[in-house]
């Protein structure tokens, strides 16, 4: 399949992301000129929650069953807007404060930036039918599967995919959902599903995501605005760090919808600031659907996103009690609001986390100062368990300092500044300070892997880099103005705007080119490709993953080591295992087979399980990702067992050989 070939699908996924979540915003009265961009956020807690209902009703999930589901919530949102409008119309406004940047400003910067992040997510991913070279994604390819298969999309119930029985247990599976949705719509395959999902969180939903925030900072300047959503092609960190380790494919969806979600919090300060609480209905309720959103694509996106704001909530409490424009009574509701949301939000740091054993798997890879230098030059690649060395991100670093220096300057928006140095040394945190409580406590949220944090700081740099570049040009049109006679300026102004239009857009299209994009978009594309040494499915593997759905019949079982390539032959192939992720304990079920095969002829209990189950066929693969003894020694007797006659070589590629269990035939 070509690039050509995934517009369509590309194009239904965009339908699909924006389409509910702007019936939605509809609902809950978002002004007319911001509900396209708050859509995909809308859209991915009706995706979600719809799921959730839908498991719950035993309705398996499609977009049929999806649609129908959707549309009751919305019209739920818009009866309870019109019945408190009805009571009280002075809670209903669609008039949202913000500031006054004509919206296509930062939409034609998104569009140069979504365009140049599309083409190198393109590069980082390989082609349309990759799929990333990594044991977690077998988990999220064969949640597809999974949901296609059971019909059950549930948030409560998709962990039975990783559960060693197969139990329900609560995954966030916002992303799944969606991606499940595009596969069994359009028909395509699961890789494909998952690389349009890919293309349209990294190249539009990021920079649309920015476009909301950019509208709603206050005082923002037009070329910063601008500038923000187009600078994102010079940060390759953000997708992809995402985009390699784990995979981390909810993650990089959270992080695409953070920006959206933080402006809402932005105008719920404003709100409270300026006393104009006619608003304060419609940005609640959008805030709680923004939340569910968030939560349900993972949880660690509302943790980033009340890390980020805490300082401009704070900042905010200040603003209130020393208005000179409020009332008594105003400042005291407004004060407690922010307060109240401020509390909420340290209570999410505490409670939306991992348990620790999670938690406490990476090690600090950096010292002190060379972490500093690498978060204030954006190298943020270099700070990863990978041992790969790139180049910082000088132009963009510089930047952002920039940036800092313009609000410092100016003396507005300082808590921008603030989230960037808290995000920044939460960073610091994860990849210099060894394991212990004080790491655990500061950035276990984030399972204490810089990866993920790095991603994040990436969030707050650009919004600096888009201001310190907008602020420069700005400046530097504004001295050129004061060099031409007044006469002439009315003139020369429109024509002098638009170079600036120009010049902010070359210089962050050319941020796309530095050295650290182009080397962490080749490292990336490593871990997409399928190769004689690729890191889990090999190319002899993928052959008898291939040739699997000729051979074994479709409910039939496959005996297989989760910690090789072999999870991935569900999503693939459409067949059975005994693991379909890797795990350091084998199931229960399954417990005679794998621990006892090569005593079938002995042991009545081997049988009985190979018939119960169908589980006549061990692939043994190749496990190029040697996580150790303690992962290996569950499966040790299924490589001994293979080399009896016990079972049936049937079809082999290089040293990989798909067997057939015939001990238990005759028995």
């Amino acid at each position: 399949m070509s690039w050509l070939a995934t517009i369509p699908l590309l194009l239904f996924a965009v339908v699909l992301a924006f389409g509910p979540g702007y019936a939605m915003g509809w609902a809950l009265r978002v002004p007319a000129r911001l509900r396209v961009f708050y859509a995909p956020l809308l859209t991915f807690a009706l995706v979600a929650v719809s799921a959730i209902v839908l498991g719950k009703t035993g309705i398996a999930w499609s977009l049929i069953s999806f649609v129908p589901t959707a549309a009751v919530l919305v019209a739920v949102a818009a009866g309870l807007m019109w019945l408190v409008g009805r009571r009280w119309p002075a809670l209903t406004s669609a008039s949202w404060p913000g500031n006054d940047v004509p919206v296509v400003w930062p939409v034609v910067g998104a569009v140069l930036g979504g365009f140049l992040v599309l083409r190198m997510t393109e590069d980082m991913v390989y082609g349309p039918e990759a799929f990333s070279q990594s044991l977690d994604n077998s988990f999220h390819m064969n949640a597809i599967r999974w949901i296609q298969e059971h019909g059950d999309a549930s948030s409560l119930t998709l962990g039975a995919v990783a559960a060693v029985n197969q139990e329900p247990t609560f995954y966030p599976a916002g992303w799944h959902d969606f991606v499940s949705l595009i596969y069994s719509t359009t028909g395509t395959s699961i890789a494909t599903a998952t690389i349009v999902t890919v293309l349209l969180a990294s190249g539009i939903l990021w920079p649309c995501s920015l476009v909301a925030l950019s509208l709603s900072i206050p005082k923002l300047r037009r070329l910063q605005a601008l500038a923000i959503p187009a600078m994102i092609c010079g940060f390759a960190a953000f997708p992809g760090l995402l985009l390699r380790w784990g995979v981390l494919f909810p993650n990089l969806l959270g992080y695409a919808l953070l920006p959206s979600f933080v402006a809402l919090m932005v105008y719920l300060v404003q709100v409270m600031a300026r006393g104009e609480y006619a608003t304060l209905l419609s940005l609640c309720l959008s805030v709680l659907v923004g939340v569910a959103g968030l939560v349900l694509v993972h949880p660690n996106a509302v943790v980033s996103a009340v890390v980020f704001a805490l300082p401009m909530l704070l900042a905010g409490v200040v603003q209130v009690a020393r208005s000179h424009e409020l009332t008594s009574r105003q400042k005291r509701v407004g004060s407690l609001l922010l307060v109240g949301i401020s509390i909420g939000c340290v209570g999410a740091w505490l409670v939306l986390r991992p348990d620790n054993a999670a938690s406490s798997s990476w090690f600090p890879i950096l010292s002190e100062g060379d972490a500093l230098y690498q978060f204030l030059f954006l190298g943020l690649e270099n700070g990863n368990q990978l041992g790969d060395t790139f180049n910082p991100s000088h132009v963009v670093g510089f930047l952002a300092l920039w940036g800092v220096g313009y609000l410092l300057y100016k003396r507005r928006n300082l808590w921008l500044i603030a989230s960037w140095a808290l995000i920044g040394y939460l960073w610091i945190i994860a990849a210099t300070v060894p394991r212990g409580d004080f790491r655990l406590l500061m950035v276990g949220p984030w399972y204490t892997d810089h990866f993920r944090l790095a991603a994040l700081v990436v969030f707050p740099s650009v919004l600096l880099a888009g201001i310190g570049l907008g602020g420069a040009v700005e400046g530097l049109f504004v001295r050129i103005m004061h060099a031409i006679p007044r006469d002439k300026q009315v003139k020369v102004a429109p024509a002098l705007m638009g170079a600036s239009m120009v010049l902010v857009l070359v210089v962050a299209g050319l941020t796309s080119r530095v050295p650290s994009v182009q080397e962490t978009t080749l490292a990336v594309s490593k871990e997409y490709r399928v190769t004689p040494s690729s890191v889990v499915v090999t190319q002899d593997e993928l052959n008898v993953i291939n040739e699997i759905p000729k051979i074994v019949p479709k409910g039939d079982t496959i005996v297989n080591n989760p910690w090789d390539g072999s999870p991935f032959i569900y999503a693939l192939a459409d067949r059975h295992l005994t693991s379909y992720h890797f795990e350091f304990q084998t199931s229960p079920k399954y417990a005679a087979i794998i621990n006892d095969l090569k005593d079938a002829a002995t042991n009545p209990e081997v049988c009985r399980e190979v018939r119960q189950y169908r589980a006549y066929w061990y692939v043994h693969m190749e496990n190029q990702l040697n996580f150790g003894p303690d992962a290996q020694k569950n499966y040790d007797a299924l490589v001994e067992a293979s080399a009896t006659d016990l079972m049936t070589p049937v079809y082999s590629s290089g040293p990989v050989v798909l067997y057939r269990i015939t001990a238990c035939d005759n028995s």
